[in-house]
């Protein structure tokens, strides 16, 4: 396995589901740091630096303003510019919202220098099972998934001593491209 990207992951378990990966700016357009997330009723907005300094409590916004949903993230998070907020102090804060508390139940991105996570609703069962763990960090690898959906095995340095389709399947899960056989030239 390769070393890069450093962390890769892709966890699931029952209907909240969750992708990880290394491959982010350091402090790019989205910061050095950034968190906007929704569960049920509560929202979160941070980011530093900040692009506004913003100071609130109950909804009452004495410096900048609400924030606003982060444009292009791949879901739907207007559950963030339509929230009731509770505080907010300079860099991060909470809220309410009463509009779409079930759908989706679970939607946010998080990143941290180049640790870029998303997590979102998604269907309790479905093809990846109710628990499903796919994880890389540097050349090691970690699969879990519940009900099984292949062979158990027992592997180590990229060979398999128990088991017969394990180590396909996990390389799958997690979207790394399979091996080539180099050929030969004369």
């Amino acid at each position: 396995a390769s070393f890069f990207p450093l962390i890769q992951s892709r966890n699931k378990c029952l209907c909240c589901q969750q992708t990880q990966t290394s491959e982010e700016e350091i402090c790019g357009p989205k910061g050095c740091h950034a968190d906007t997330s929704k569960f049920l009723c509560l929202t979160s907005h941070a980011m530093f630096p900040p692009e506004n300094v913003r100071i609130g409590l109950c909804n009452f916004f004495c410096m900048g303003g609400p924030p606003q949903a982060p444009p292009d993230m791949g879901m739907d998070l207007s559950a963030v510019s339509e929230a009731f907020w509770l505080y907010y102090c300079c860099c991060s804060g909470y809220g309410l919202t009463t509009k779409k508390v079930m759908d989706p139940m679970v939607a946010g991105y998080s990143k941290c220098c180049c640790i870029y996570s998303t997590s979102y609703t998604t269907d309790v069962g479905g093809p990846r099972g109710l628990v499903s763990v796919n994880q890389k960090t540097c050349c090691c690898t970690h699969y879990t998934a519940l009900p099984p959906t292949m062979t158990p095995g027992i592997g180590c340095c990229n060979k398999m001593f128990a088991g017969n389709n394990l180590y396909d399947g996990a390389r799958g899960a997690i979207g790394a491209p399979p091996q080539t056989e180099m050929g030969t030239s004369h």
